[in-house]
């Protein structure tokens, strides 16, 4: 369980009640990759649903009892304090799927939209898309207007 402490002015804590794995994290756990990603060492489990217990002085839109979806970067426990940059009130669906998809289309959404911006009418071929990555850029692609090619 982690340990708990005060919430600096642009953190809020949270009571972590769900967590989710990707396939990073059974990579960690056999060993097959670092838990270091760009100089900073990140535990198991890159996102959580929970509830708000406290938040810092700086803080705004977020409130004790609040239902949140989070990206802590130390990994799973029982409470997190966090960016508050990096914690969001959580959408009108079950915690499961609260969760489920948030680093997944985070990391299609910023290759797809961000990077390559893609547009209606354009192909893009989409690799590993069974995997969640995968998933979510197909889903994006012809959310968008794109035309999906996945391997």
């Amino acid at each position: 369980l982690a340990g708990r402490r005060e919430p600096a002015p642009h953190e809020v804590e949270v009571r972590a009640s769900l967590w989710a794995l990707n396939f990073r994290d059974v990579l960690v756990a056999v060993g097959a990759i670092s838990t270091e990603v760009a100089g900073q060492a990140l535990g198991l489990g890159g996102e959580c649903f929970g509830e708000v217990l406290r938040v810092g002085a700086d803080v705004r839109g977020l409130a004790p009892g609040d239902a949140v979806v989070a990206v802590p970067p130390d990994g799973m426990g029982s409470h997190a304090c966090i960016d508050a940059r990096w914690v969001a009130v959580a959408p009108a669906m079950s915690p499961e799927e609260a969760v489920s998809g948030t680093c997944v289309y985070a990391t299609a959404w910023l290759g797809l939209h961000w990077m390559a911006r893609v547009d209606a009418g354009e192909r893009v071929l989409i690799h590993s898309a069974a995997g969640g990555v995968g998933l979510a850029a197909v889903h994006l692609c012809l959310r968008r207007g794109g035309e999906g090619y996945a391997t």
